[in-house]
């Protein structure tokens, strides 16, 4: 049949004959397809050893997230002041709207982030800049994108009265929350001693931790050779 095909197309057009004689010959098919797997087997092996480089770079640079928090002076984190910053930071009410709460931007169903470009707040503004994970952010060198915040005690109280984030001030925000008698319970349950309060910001996104990447596994249970030896998570 394909000769009867070739016959006919070299009567139109003999260059394009010499093409599908090429394409029709087993010889030259099986030449071509030697030197495609040789090419791909060289390629593969190629980034397999760009990959080992890469990981020796990764292995040497990067450390598996701790499996407990740092320890904050003078300050031990309990269940009651746990349980008070999750009501906290899931409470809308603790902005200007009463529509926006800590997980609206940094969610932790996704990642402690909103998967946005620029997160929206208080008005429907639109900030600067994207949400940064909450998760394991206790362990930051510096807060926000440009480290402006030392520790997440200096970095909690800035979303709150930004005018463009939630939009309430500090003193609105306490007189609310002293309005609110549930909080009283979870406030005294954490902090019996008032001077104790300031430090609950700091514990806040303690517990918000996530150490089970496959980097931090294969890390931490001696895998350093095969990040692939980690099961889906």
């Amino acid at each position: 049949m394909h000769d009867t095909c070739l016959s006919f197309i070299k009567g139109k057009d003999p260059a394009l004959c010499q093409i599908f004689q090429c394409i029709f010959d087993e010889e030259v098919v099986m030449r071509a397809l030697a030197s495609f797997l040789v090419l791909l087997i060289a390629g593969i092996a190629a980034a397999f050893a760009a990959d080992d480089s890469l990981m020796k770079q990764a292995q040497s640079t990067f450390e598996p997230i701790p499996l407990k928090p740092p320890a904050i002076k003078d300050v031990t984190a309990t269940p009651a002041m746990i349980e008070l910053g999750k009501a906290l930071y899931f409470d809308p009410r603790l902005s200007q709207s009463h529509n926006i709460s800590c997980n609206t931007c940094h969610q932790i169903g996704l990642g402690g982030v909103d998967e946005l470009p620029t997160s929206i707040g208080h008005k429907w503004q639109k900030g600067s800049r994207n949400a940064p994970t909450v998760l394991n952010s206790v362990f930051n060198a510096a807060q926000f994108w440009d480290g402006r915040a030392a520790d997440l005690k200096e970095q909690a109280g800035g979303p709150i009265q930004n005018p463009i984030e939630m939009g309430i001030s500090h003193k609105h925000a306490i007189e609310m929350l002293k309005g609110i008698s549930g909080y009283a319970k979870l406030f005294n349950a954490a902090f019996p001693s008032d001077a104790q309060a300031p430090e609950l910001v700091q514990q806040l996104p303690r517990p918000l931790l996530w150490q089970r990447s496959q980097h931090d596994l294969a890390r931490r249970d001696g895998l350093a050779g095969s990040l692939g030896s980690v099961g889906p998570l």
